[in-house]
């Protein structure tokens, strides 16, 4: 007997730093478990699926580990002691009458290791000891060795529908179609999850191919098996790929499919965990040097349109000047991704060393500092282009274009000059490419105020060259997208899209027809695709602006999906997501650019054309500007006098004045973010308008409470798509949701502890002692609010005076009592409440007053008596038996 195994006895005792302090109990496994005794259970999955939790809870549960040995495989003890052929005996020299072993954890055996811990397994069992065994995949060599085993596995471990449901982390979380990230226990129950799921990764004895795998899936979140191959070989492929559909889940891995979606891992936690070994992998698989690897994945995220996400792999994993490298060759692509701030953070990472293709990053960088808003440094790195040598003609424009509209009027012409130029330049051509196309369009409609040309009808002259040469997709269909953004601004700059100025002509006309079908149709396809890019973000979002002039016109607006991915890409930029908005990548493919290609220099050339913002060269009133990185919260209150604020900017004062737009909040505010159609809206609000008119009402009452409640130009909180508006709920604070969760609390109890009733009452008195907007009278809907909540707050009084009175708090359940009677004078179950409540706290003519008051109120208005149970609790106090008016309040509660 080793002293390592009585060091492993329980004896009794739980064993330390196994399992956290409080764990999800997962009785259905341990019942898996119980299923079969006698031979050994496995349980095998990566780290972070719960497997010591299933064991320790087996444990406890069938032997509250008394003579159970708790055996750890990482000790270097416990390969000793198998080494001497000692384990088994070990065990039952310690305890003869031992029950159960645990061997946790248990590396990876060579063959002759493992057939002697088969060995060991078995004399455990013939003892009469029980084996269950913890291991990674890689260590799961026993399948030969013990054929009668339970295995169970790791999607075996995975939350299922039932845990789900009855999950008091999450109980209102619908059970059918649990996202992945929700079913692997340590990414629901664990504390930092998927730090956990990963150093456990890191950890495990994996084949070098095999981690490199997981390691690709999890950067790259979602593609599809020829990824895999690129990487490991098409013969290895295969073979990891069924590895990790079994044994791997949130690899999101089907085995009879050709695509994954992995579960999203921040790329900081992944760097820290596998970073420091993708070198020592790449030598040992000998295909790709480490910066090749890494590279060979962005291109690919690239290909699928997930370019955000491809600059953060680059940056995380590769080294700086294989980052200089691929800036130069996908740079552009990035822009249109909308993935300006990515392209900063990799520039600042190799700005100090040489950088190829220094022209063109420098065009870039130009468009990224534009976009942001920095005209002082995008007119910098717009120089800086214009004057390298290396720099095309196409390329100078674009760098131009980047800086124009920055700066005073000196700057401004400075940098049309390279426009206008290249613009005569390939006016003297007869074909262009589609690249020089798209600059043509870009160039056309920001310069179109230099010649007094209409920026719609250039904008709708070039895209039908574009579109009637070839088809239109990927970066030259963003590039078009953003130009027709730009037509758009430039024309309600002059106020044409204002409600009640609209400019009949400009919407009867064929140029906005032609933009609105091509924008609509193209942000649909896209969000389909999972991401709009710059271009149909800013398309989209300009669509949006006008979409009651659009409505008037019976133009198409926005679909529903591009709405929504319009508000995704808002909300992503907003909190400053980017690990979030990686999450919605588009699956759409196009080829990526060529190591060293100039993005304009030559027809077929892959790399497409800047990204270029709304500037002041269109004399734009509604520049786009960014929503803040962190948007303040949008405070609202309706009990009592209404009171509006923005953050710590009370804006109460601006809406006083606009009633219509008041409401509108209040009734967005009311249904606490669920969509309500603008049909809807407009009957609660203007119940006898005509559909015209009513839609008329509506757009222009948005527009003025969005002008109201905007930050930085643009308002975050309210959410409108074609059919149905509503509030951002993650941005609102409202005291209707307070209202809602202190009723909840009054009618069925707090979920653990007392009610804490001084601080409810303190609460009612100056937070909901008025009623629902008391000086809107005029809307229907408003009113039947009204009457619901102050039902509802009677009913929770009435409710936690009982629960009170029955758990000893009769001064409590007297004041519950009392203030329901306040707020309703004319329910009999409030008389009861109160009758109940006062003769236990011995206020038997206090009683009698209540009983009568109620009597007279039923008998004077109603025409009605008192019921049963009322007159019962009568006689009771008039026979001095308040015993029995208890027994039936609890009855009753």
């Amino acid at each position: 007997m080793t002293r390592f195994i009585q060091q492993c006895a329980c004896r009794g005792i739980r064993p330390a730093s196994v399992v956290p302090e409080r764990f999800a109990s997962r009785p259905h496994l341990v019942s898996q478990l119980l299923r079969n005794r006698r031979v050994a259970r496995f349980l095998v999955a990566p780290t972070g699926f719960g497997k010591a939790t299933v064991a320790y809870e087996y444990a406890e549960v069938v032997f509250g580990f008394q003579h159970v040995f708790w055996i750890s495989g990482t000790s270097p003890c416990f390969l000793r002691d198998l080494d001497a052929g000692v384990l088994a005996s070990a065990v039952v020299a310690c305890d003869p009458e031992a029950s159960l072993a645990v061997l946790a954890d248990v590396p990876v055996l060579d063959e002759e290791r493992e057939a002697v811990f088969s060995m060991a397994i078995d004399r455990l069992l013939e003892s009469g000891c029980e084996v269950i065994v913890t291991c990674a995949p890689a260590a799961d060599g026993w399948a030969a060795l013990q054929r009668d085993r339970v295995a169970v596995g790791a999607r075996d471990l995975l939350v299922d529908e039932e845990e789900a449901r009855v999950d008091d982390l999450a109980p209102f979380r619908p059970a059918v179609g649990l996202p992945l990230a929700m079913r692997v226990p340590c990414l629901r129950w664990g504390e930092e999850g998927q730090a956990a799921l990963v150093r456990g990764l890191a950890a495990e004895e994996l084949p070098a191919e095999t981690r490199i795998a997981l390691w690709a899936v999890l950067a790259m979140g979602c593609g599809s098996r020829s990824d895999l191959a690129l990487l490991v070989g098409s013969v290895r492929a295969g073979e990891i790929w069924g590895f990790l559909a079994q044994h791997y889940p949130y690899a999101g891995i089907e085995a009879d499919e050709d695509t994954f979606n992995a579960v999203a891992v921040p790329l900081p936690i992944l760097r820290a965990a596998l970073a420091p070994s993708l070198d020592a992998l790449a030598r040992i698989q000998g295909r790709f040097e480490r910066d090749e690897m890494v590279r060979l994945v962005a291109d690919r995220m690239v290909a699928r349109g997930a370019g955000r996400r491809a600059a953060m792999v680059m940056g995380a994993f590769a080294s700086r000047e294989a980052v200089s490298a691929w800036l130069g060759q996908a740079g552009w692509h990035l822009l249109w991704a909308d993935g300006g701030a990515e392209l900063e953070e990799l520039y600042r990472t190799v700005c100090r060393i040489r950088v190829e293709e220094r022209a063109g990053v420098n065009a870039m960088m130009a468009w990224a500092r534009a976009l942001a808003g920095d005209g002082r440094r995008a007119i910098e790195f717009a120089r800086k282009a214009l004057g390298s040598p290396q720099a095309s003609d196409t390329l100078r424009a674009a760098a131009a274009l980047a800086a124009y509209g920055q700066g005073n009027a000196a700057a401004r012409r400075a940098m049309a000059e390279p426009v206008e130029s290249w613009l005569a330049r390939i006016a003297q051509e007869s074909t262009l490419n589609a690249h020089e196309g798209a600059l043509r369009a870009l160039a056309s409609v920001a310069l179109a105020d230099r010649s007094g040309e209409d920026p719609l009808a250039r904008w709708h002259g070039v895209a039908r060259e574009l579109l009637g040469a070839a088809p239109v997709e990927g970066d030259l269909e963003q590039a078009l997208l953003l130009a027709a953004a730009w037509a758009l601004d430039a024309a309600a700059s002059t106020g044409a899209f204002e409600p009640g100025r609209e400019d009949a002509s400009l919407l009867a006309g064929a140029d906005l027809a032609a933009l609105a079908s091509f924008v609509a149709e193209c942000a649909e396809r896209a969000a389909a695709g999972g991401s709009l890019g710059l271009g149909g973000r800013e398309a989209a979002a300009a669509l949006e602006r006008i979409e009651g002039a659009l409505a008037l016109a019976g133009l198409p607006g926005l679909g529903e999906r591009a709405q929504a991915a319009l508000d995704e890409a808002r909300i992503s930029m907003a909190r400053g997501g980017r690990e979030a908005a990686a999450s919605s990548r588009s699956r759409r493919s196009s080829a990526p650019a060529g190591p060293g290609a100039d993005p304009f220099a030559a027809p077929g050339a892959p790399a497409a054309f800047p990204a270029v913002s709304r500037g002041d060269a269109l004399d734009v009133s509604s520049r786009a500007a960014a929503v803040p990185l962190a948007p303040p919260l949008l405070h609202v209150r309706l009990f009592g006098a209404m009171t509006v604020s923005v953050g710590e900017t009370d804006v109460t004062a601006a809406l006083k004045s606009r009633r219509r737009a008041r409401l509108l909040l209040a009734l967005l505010v009311l249904h606490r973010g669920r969509e309500l159609t603008r049909e809807r809206i407009v009957a609660m609000m203007w119940p006898a308008a005509d559909q015209r008119t009513g839609a008329k009402s509506f757009y222009r009452v948005w527009s003025e409470l969005s002008r109201i409640l905007a930050v930085g130009g643009r308002c975050p909180y309210l959410v409108r798509d074609r059919y149905g508006c509503r509030l951002d709920p993650a941005l609102l604070v409202s005291d209707v949701v307070d209202f809602e969760s202190l009723t909840r609390r009054l009618l069925f109890g707090p979920a653990t502890g007392s009610l804490a009733w001084e601080q409810v009452i303190l609460q009612l008195q100056e937070t909901f002692d008025a009623p629902l907007l008391p000086a809107e009278g005029g809307c229907e809907t408003v009113g039947q609010f009204r009457e619901r909540f102050a039902t509802e707050m009677v009913d929770g009084l009435v409710a936690a005076s009982c629960r009170l009175r029955r758990d000893g708090e009769p001064q409590g359940a007297l004041w519950f009592a009392r203030e329901a009677l306040r707020r309703d004078g004319t329910r009999e179950d409030v008389y009861a409440a109160l009758m109940r409540a006062q003769m236990v706290s011995d206020q038997r003519s206090a009683a009698l007053d209540t009983f009568f008051a109620c009597r007279d109120f039923l008998g004077d208005s109603l025409g009605l008596d008192p019921s049963p149970s009322l007159q019962a609790l009568y006689q009771s106090l008039l026979e001095g038996d308040t015993a029995v008016g208890e027994r039936d309040a609890i009855s009753r509660c």
